[in-house]
């Protein structure tokens, strides 16, 4: 069987599901709204990583230096705390 035939037949099968849609118009409104709340939840999305990883970002040049100057003034030790130094070098 030629890889044509599949092909169309997949077409075939692509156009009875759009004349289906057709046919229930709220079938047609479900998934127009599924495809615009999918396309809202991936901008949202790539909002949030945009601005978590600002914040990230800005929370590590702030907090590093401020960790540093904890770790040499031994405040970790005198708290018995051996790892905490460790903890964000």
């Amino acid at each position: 069987i030629p890889v044509e035939m599949f092909r169309l037949l997949r077409l075939l099968k692509i156009m009875r599901a759009v004349r289906l849609m057709m046919l229930f118009p709220e079938l047609h409104l479900i998934i127009r709204s599924l495809v615009c709340a999918t396309k809202a939840i991936i901008w949202a999305v790539l909002m949030l990583v945009v601005v978590l990883g600002f914040w990230a970002i800005f929370a590590v040049v702030l907090i590093h230096p401020l960790n540093v100057q904890i770790t040499k003034s031994g405040y970790w030790l005198a708290h018995h705390c051996e790892r905490c130094p460790r903890a964000f070098e």
